[in-house]
């Protein structure tokens, strides 16, 4: 059993605890030299704009407070496309470390059938030159200088590499359910802004065309409230139809053909603060950092592996059984053969195959320590832009409240003005256009908040435990 990267539950499969602890220790090892190399900082530049951190917890989308939020993630971890596809993927390279380990093992192989043969070769075998066999035939090829191992062992290092890149695609999974959710709430709350203004809109409507009837107002008043009025319609079918667009994307993301269309409560949700934690932390708990540490290192071992073909190779094959000219006599004491077979190769002259092979596998390790670095190095930028993000959001998102509150209060005296008379109508208009947009800009800035917020749970590598630091997402089981 080996524990899974991202969760830190086990995962089935010919990966066996005895290799656990050797591949940890490889690809903790891998991650510290390329982390040398990077130039890992001691802080993030960000962090200062971060403060109150929660604990590390595993079930991080369960902190913005959401049950429907919660029942969605669930769903994803089990009907996602994308996660069943990379499961799949899995399987096939656990298939492949089954098949490595298998070519250090001995073939045995069931023989039975008849020969006919002509010449000196028929006249000694007997009448009509037929022989008739039946036995078995067993061979070993030595793995004297380690190349069978060394894939056997590259092969386990990309099974582990594969079991990273799933959890990687169920965090990415959860971390685009989570913000599809929070876009799809957001509209709600545009919506919900929309048709309040909707029904203000209608009211000072009536309100001008009442003051108008009685010759207190021109037509062309009239006129521009009823422009005002379809407008905002237009606008709320806008936000219907992104709605629905958005409605089909989470419902594409958990497994579904459709989702039910339920509307949120126009209350704005909890945002977290979410601990940025050490560079050296994160490096350890992205499963994309962790998968490219695994290749970095299974391409080494083929490297070295691609150079054993220059030793020589031993082969020992045997055989034994029943041979016989007649079929009657082919079960007796006297039919009995037995044989055996040492075979020494020493590669001479191969058209320069195995020069090419080393150098491509060379070219392949070079290749993998480039994308370890470019992997590493973009999660860096990656934490880095969402402590900004975050961090300058929840400030913008405070000044927006303010500026929200002062222009409700604004439209609400400039309603009252406007049944008295006391107030033009473009001054009117001017107030309703300026508190829809503070409203508006307040209930997107707040989600996004929630959505920059998962961007920094899916860039530090995802949930976090209840312990002063996280483990390492490549320890084995019971460790």
């Amino acid at each position: 059993m080996i524990v899974s990267r991202r969760d830190g539950r086990t995962c089935s499969g010919h990966l066996r605890v005895r290799h656990a602890i050797p591949l940890l220790v490889v690809s903790v090892l891998g991650i510290a030299a390329a982390a040398d190399a990077t130039d890992v900082p001691p802080t993030y530049a960000e962090a200062q704009r971060v403060a109150s951190p929660l604990p590390w917890r595993t079930d991080w989308w369960t902190i913005f407070g959401s049950p429907e939020l919660d029942a969605l993630v669930a769903r994803g971890n089990i009907d996602n496309a994308d996660i069943a596809i990379i499961a799949a993927r899995l399987s096939i390279a656990r298939a492949a470390v089954r098949t490595a380990s298998a070519e250090r093992l001995p073939r045995v192989s069931a023989i039975a059938g008849v020969t006919d043969q002509s010449g000196n070769l028929a006249t000694a075998s007997g009448e009509n030159g037929r022989l008739f066999e039946l036995g078995l035939r067993a061979a070993w090829e030595p793995d004297l200088f380690g190349g069978l191992g060394k894939a056997a062992r590259a092969a386990r290092l990309d099974a582990r590499a594969a079991e990273a890149t799933l959890a990687g695609a169920r965090l990415a999974v959860q971390a685009e359910i989570a913000q599809t959710y929070f876009a799809l709430r957001a509209l709600d709350g545009e919506r919900d802004i929309l048709a309040s203004a909707i029904d203000r809109a209608a009211r000072a409507l009536a309100i001008v065309a009442a003051q108008a009837a009685r010759g207190n107002a021109a037509a062309r008043d009239v006129n521009r409230r009823q422009v005002e009025l379809a407008m905002l319609r237009a606008d709320l079918l806008a936000r219907d139809r992104d709605r629905a667009l958005t409605r089909h994307a989470l419902a594409l993301l958990v497994g579904a053909a459709a989702i039910p269309d339920r509307r949120a409560a126009p209350e704005l949700l909890t945002v977290p603060t979410i601990p940025a934690g050490l560079p050296s932390e994160m490096l350890l708990r992205r499963p994309d950092v962790a998968a490219v540490a695994d290749a970095v290192e299974a391409a080494r071992l083929r490297h070295r592996a691609a150079k054993t073909a220059w030793f020589p190779g031993f082969a020992l094959t045997g055989n034994g059984g029943q041979a016989s000219p007649t079929l009657g006599e082919l079960l007796s004491q006297t039919a009995q053969t037995f044989g055996f077979n040492l075979i020494l190769s020493l590669p001479i002259f191969d058209g320069g195959r195995t020069a090419a092979r080393v150098r491509r596998a060379a070219a392949e390790e070079e290749l993998a320590q480039a994308q370890q670095r470019d992997t590493i190095l973009r999660a860096f930028r990656d934490v880095e832009d969402q402590l900004a993000a975050t961090g300058l959001l929840a400030a913008e998102d405070a000044v927006a409240r303010e500026a929200a509150d002062a222009s409700l209060r604004g439209e609400q005296l400039a309603a009252r003005r406007l049944g008295r008379g006391s107030i033009s109508l473009l001054e009117s208009l001017d107030t309703a256009r300026a508190d829809l947009g503070a409203q508006t800009r307040l209930v997107r800035l707040h989600h996004a908040r929630a959505i920059a917020t998962v961007g920094l749970v899916r860039a530090l590598g995802g949930g976090w435990r209840t312990t002063s630091s996280p483990p390492s997402p490549l320890a084995p089981a019971g460790q």
